[in-house]
């Protein structure tokens, strides 16, 4: 696919692929999740697995099959092994979700830190960030008392990311509170702008828009360098958008939306 010759070419013409090898992470991750959960259930992954991951598929199917899991990133490699086997004791496929997210944000993390590339680094926390935003925000909404209850925050503390500039306990913190406490911490921050965007009763979907948004206008940031590896890194997101703006307006095309149905759904660009 076009993604997936772009990775390969970009991590070719580079001299450190640490740069930008930790945006493959996430497939990775959708990978190795989708296999365990199909190997518990006892299915097949069908059109659910994506070849622009750093590992690829058949070492990932083998890896399911022995029970080695060493071919993914350090901490990816653990979690799986861990997630695997406690989601068979206890048949919760949820599990595998939370603790395998958690570990792949730690790997590209620790990627991004080892290509000595700064920008790289920023990139992870705003991203680590703004996840542990939306997922604060999914457990407030759960309902009143039961957001601040002690399986809220039990969820919550598992679900929270590592990595971000904003300390986990912030966002826990937030629980005390009710959501219109939540977009107050935001806008006192430098996620100012998604809170200009969103507030109390904001569908999720307009939020993870908003926070596309503040993610690329970090990306725009690279279009002034002249060179260097965040340019690749910028390349790399601009094309993972425009291809996700594809995939919204074909399949927004096939449920017969309008154009401005499909319109409000489409992410910034990066040029």
């Amino acid at each position: 696919t076009m993604l997936v010759d772009a990775f390969r070419e970009v991590k070719e013409m580079l001299p450190t692929p640490d740069a930008v090898v930790f945006l493959q992470y996430k497939y990775d991750c959708n990978n190795i999740k989708s296999l365990l959960k199909c190997r518990v259930r006892g299915v097949e992954p069908t059109g659910m697995l994506s070849d622009a991951g750093s590992v690829p598929l058949e070492a990932l199917r083998e890896a399911v099959g022995s029970g080695d899991f060493s071919v993914l990133p350090r901490n990816m490699a653990a979690a799986a092994g861990e997630a695997y086997k406690n989601c068979l004791r206890t048949a919760d496929t949820q599990s595998i979700d939370l603790t395998l997210d958690r570990a792949c944000f730690a790997d590209m993390a620790e990627t991004a830190a080892a290509s000595g590339v700064p920008f790289a680094r920023r990139y992870v926390a705003t991203l680590t960030d703004l996840t542990n935003l939306a997922m604060t925000l999914r457990v407030i909404r759960m309902g009143g008392s039961a957001g601040r209850s002690e399986s809220g925050s039990r969820l919550l503390e598992a679900a929270l990311l590592p990595g971000g500039n904003v300390a986990p306990d912030a966002w826990l913190g937030l629980l005390d509170e009710d959501e219109e406490a939540l977009w107050r911490f935001v806008r006192k921050g430098e996620y100012d702008t998604v809170a200009e965007t969103c507030g109390v009763g904001t569908p999720l979907s307009a939020v993870e828009r908003a926070t596309d948004a503040r993610m690329m206008a970090l990306v725009r940031e690279a279009r002034w360098l002249p060179f260097g590896a965040e340019l690749a890194v910028a390349y790399l997101v601009g094309l993972e958008v425009g291809i996700k703006n594809l995939r919204i307006i074909m399949a927004g095309k096939d449920a017969h939306n309008d154009a401005a149905a499909i319109r409000e759904r489409l992410r910034e660009m990066y040029v």
